[in-house]
């Protein structure tokens, strides 16, 4: 389903903290073939022209990192495109979706801005119909307009993030720039995707046991110990929704119809903490453990006689203490 039929220009803007060193000979090119810059760990390629405007920047947000932002803006920069690209590592399409939104409702500079597009899937020609989902926000900061789209779909094993703004268009506008921007990308050959739909709200908040959670690490620390390879960490379900939202971008999702887990989301390129019972030998839980969740590493932050609450994982993140961390992304990638 295409959210708009007209199709005129593109822009997009770059935000969030960008960490910029040595750039990874691995990740950019030394030189580009016909301007196109490829992303070399998910083979996604970026013309240099997206949507009408010019290829900025492209970068790994660190040196050797997995994840990419690459920038197209105009010269006055009334009009920008960012493109994120960062592994899928938990959670799905709508649940990081939903965190795109958050990171324009969260943030200080965007204050005011109104829903105007609503969340809506559209098709992606080389996945299939209904497999991504945009958005589009209206803002009038001293009575000029200003519109900031949203939009995220998966490829293979990444999410790719795109966010639009605008000092001059109109919102419905915008919808259609960003998916004649989405045209203009590059995919590798990939599975067809299934249609989706946007998150909704659980229909009854998570529950959580009496007492405060307490360390039970007689049942994990040998298997810790011996283990080599990280332990699979991440929670599936076929349909999430959202339970609460802490602020400052942090929101917890769980499996529609599930009450024994959670993921936490952090930021809206991948970080979370993911929290659900473990069952060694099948059946109920022994312990529920925490493990935190980034681009190139999982940590087992503890191991608990209860579901926490999410207040107290957030706790256990910010001692900054794990039992065991596990890198996750080979550094011969």
């Amino acid at each position: 389903m295409n959210v708009i039929n007209s199709v005129p220009t593109l822009l997009i803007t770059m935000l969030g903290v960008m960490s910029v060193g040595a750039s990874d000979a691995k990740d950019r090119p030394s030189s580009a073939v016909d301007g196109i810059w490829t992303h070399k760990s998910s083979r996604i390629a970026l013309p240099e022209m997206v949507g009408g405007l010019p290829r900025q920047l492209a970068l790994p947000l660190t040196a050797s990192d997995p994840q990419a932002a690459i920038s197209f803006g105009s010269t006055n920069g009334g009009e920008t495109l960012s493109v994120d690209i960062f592994r899928n590592m938990s959670g799905d399409v709508p649940l990081w979706f939903s965190q795109a939104q958050r990171s324009v409702e969260s943030r200080r500079n965007y204050d005011g801005a109104k829903l105007a597009v609503p969340p809506t899937p559209f098709d992606l020609p080389a996945i299939g119909d209904d497999t991504g989902l945009l958005a589009v926000y209206d803002r009038r900061p001293a009575g000029k307009r200003q519109s900031i789209g949203v939009a995220l779909f998966s490829v293979g094993g990444w999410y790719v993030h795109l966010r639009a703004v605008s000092s001059k268009r109109a919102a419905a506008d915008t919808a259609a720039w960003m998916q004649a921007a989405i045209a203009d990308l590059k995919f590798s050959p990939t599975s067809p995707g299934k249609a989706i739909r946007p998150i909704t709200a659980c229909a009854n908040p998570l529950a959580h046991p009496a007492g405060s959670p307490e360390d039970v690490p007689a049942y994990g620390l040998v298997t810790l110990t011996k283990r080599e390879k990280a332990p699979e960490s991440r929670i599936t379900g076929s349909f999430w929704c959202l339970d609460s939202n802490l602020g400052d971008g942090r929101v917890v999702y769980r499996p529609t119809g599930t009450n024994d887990r959670y993921l936490l989301a952090t930021d809206h390129l991948g970080a979370a903490l993911s929290v659900r019972g473990e069952a060694p030998t099948g059946g109920t839980p022994s312990y529920y453990s925490i493990v935190s969740i980034e681009p190139r590493t999982i940590e087992v932050l503890a191991m608990l006689d209860r579901l926490p609450p999410p207040a107290y994982t957030l706790e256990r993140k910010a001692n900054d203490r794990s039992l065991r961390s596990y890198g996750t992304w080979p550094s011969a990638q």
